[in-house]
């Protein structure tokens, strides 16, 4: 739903919204017990959170992402990372950190001001038209929002926490600057033009002298079991919505009313599911929708009229079933929507050793020409590094190679030469400007094989922007290293805050910091 979010934040953003708020407020909050409004999800500072309040946070969040502030929700959300999030977007770290932010802030003077607060918002791209903040637009923003509790307050609130980050990380790292020899060393890697001769040594050079036996086939298939078995397949019975295709005539107003309806009876039949997971095709038929089924299937091989429905598909294979059977709404490929239900597994099944005799063959062949051939160019690196050393030339050292050798044109970090295959240019140009001149890189991996590069030329480049790039080298260092800061002020405050998620709703906790 984020990447809908993205994608779509200008023209689709509010109803889109609607789904993202809704969707949370039904499905993913606590699953247990009676009276969950009542039941403590998250302790922080000693005071307890109810589902209630943790949902007002996660629609910060959302809030936040919607007014494109990516920025600042990726940040609060990755600072101090420590809850496991099944879904990756570290949900619990961010209502956490949010929570750090707003207590601590005050405590450091730092302060926002009504004033703030309005130039901030009247800043924000979706309250403008033409790069000036808009009133009326403002107003179907915040009527929309109002309809699911949301408004200029949560807008406000928002407007402080950003703030109140971008002030709290100006005060914890805002007087680091980098070292002027770190930005001098920086800045030579980046100017640095080069050239080198590149010695390529292809698996295919290494594929006759080795050879695979027996032992090794049945070693390799004992200790790789999950390489050697039937996919899983799963059985779905699902139906698909689709958006009204009657709207030609309807006027834009129109059109984006319809398209909102059509989301929230999407919402509403998923509820219905979720709550009665036994009635799914009664409930689906009774909404005058087809119910539709499938054989048991892999992922790998979905079956006919699900091809290329890549979201169902990975949906629908990443539920726990059998303890979940009704996956949340996915969208399809016309932009309307599945509802499913799993309603039969078939676990992985290994497969005989004779039959995949030769495939695991083939493997282990595999696996050992590429270290054959990795082993053959360390040596030769050793070798080259030693005559080097002994002061012998370097066409000497090469005359008798079997391998083919090429010689690049210029390039620098981050500019790959012309002359050489596209991914080993790449390579190039990411570790030979950290070699010195004469230096022989380590073994470069390519799709076929490996290399050695010998870097033959290298110049300081004077470019003609160099004041700009030292400075933006400088801030980035001094970037990286505020944000190291940052995150270890986050690191010690959340160790006050002391959070205790609860284990039923979120999993077992991370130990409590040592006093």
């Amino acid at each position: 739903m984020l990447q809908l979010i993205r994608k779509y934040q200008y023209t689709l953003m509010l109803f889109v919204a609607v789904i993202v708020i809704l969707a949370f407020s039904v499905w993913g909050g606590y699953t247990g017990g009676a009276n969950p409004q009542s039941a403590s999800l998250l302790r922080v500072y000693g005071r307890d959170y109810q589902r209630d309040d943790f949902q007002r946070m996660t629609q910060t969040r959302e809030l936040a992402e919607m007014l494109g502030q990516f920025q600042f929700t990726t940040m609060l959300a990755n600072l101090d990372p420590r809850f496991v999030d099944p879904q990756q977007r570290n949900t619990l770290d961010f209502v956490v950190n949010l929570l750090v932010l707003r207590e601590e802030a005050p405590k450091l003077g730092i302060r926002v001001t009504p004033e703030e607060v309005r130039d901030w918002v009247q800043s924000l791209p979706v309250f403008q038209t033409d790069g000036q903040f808009d009133p009326a637009k403002a107003q179907q923003v915040l009527r929309n929002l109002g309809a699911f509790g949301m408004g200029q307050r949560d807008i406000n609130q928002l407007a402080v926490d950003v703030i109140s980050l971008r002030r709290l990380t100006e005060l914890i790292g805002g007087n680091i600057s980098a070292a002027p020899e770190l930005v001098d060393s920086w800045y030579a890697v980046r100017s640095h033009m080069l050239r080198a001769t590149v010695i390529q040594l292809p698996f295919e050079s290494f594929e006759d002298k080795v050879e695979v036996d027996e032992e090794e086939i049945e070693s390799f298939y004992a200790a790789n079991p999950a390489r050697f078995q039937n996919p899983e397949h799963r059985a779905l019975r699902y139906t698909h919505l689709t958006l009204p295709d009657d709207t030609d005539d309807l006027s834009t107003e129109e059109r984006r009313s319809r398209r909102n309806q059509f989301s929230i009876d999407v919402h509403n039949l998923a509820v219905k599911l979720l709550d009665n997971p036994e009635r799914f095709d009664q409930i689906v038929e009774e909404a005058g929708y087809e119910v539709k089924a499938t054989e048991l299937f892999a992922r790998e091989q979905p079956p006919e009229g699900l091809e290329g429905e890549e979201e169902l598909l990975r949906e629908s294979f990443r539920l726990l079933y059998p303890e979940v059977t009704i996956g949340d709404p996915v969208r399809s490929q016309d932009r309307g929507y599945y509802l499913y239900k799993v309603v039969e597994l078939k676990a992985p099944e290994p497969r005989d050793l004779d039959e995949v005799r030769d495939e695991v063959a083939e493997l282990v062949h595999q696996r050992k020409v590429r270290e054959t051939a990795q082993d053959a160019a360390v040596d030769l690196r050793d070798r080259l590094i030693e005559g080097l050393e002994e002061g012998r030339d370097w066409s000497d050292l090469v005359a008798d190679l079997e391998f083919e050798i090429l010689e690049t044109g210029y390039f620098g970090l981050g500019q790959p030469p012309a002359e050489v295959p596209t991914q080993l240019g790449a390579r190039l140009a990411e570790s030979a400007p950290y070699l010195p001149l004469h230096g022989v890189s380590q073994p470069l991996p390519t799709d076929d094989g490996f290399a050695l590069a010998h870097v033959t030329y290298k110049e300081l480049w004077q470019r003609p922007d160099s004041v700009q790039d030292r400075m933006w080298i400088s801030d980035q260092l001094a970037f990286g290293e505020s944000r190291s800061v940052l995150n270890a002020w986050f690191q010690q405050a959340k160790d006050r805050a002391r959070p205790l998620p609860s284990e039923f709703v979120f999993g077992p906790p991370p130990p409590e910091p040592e006093d």
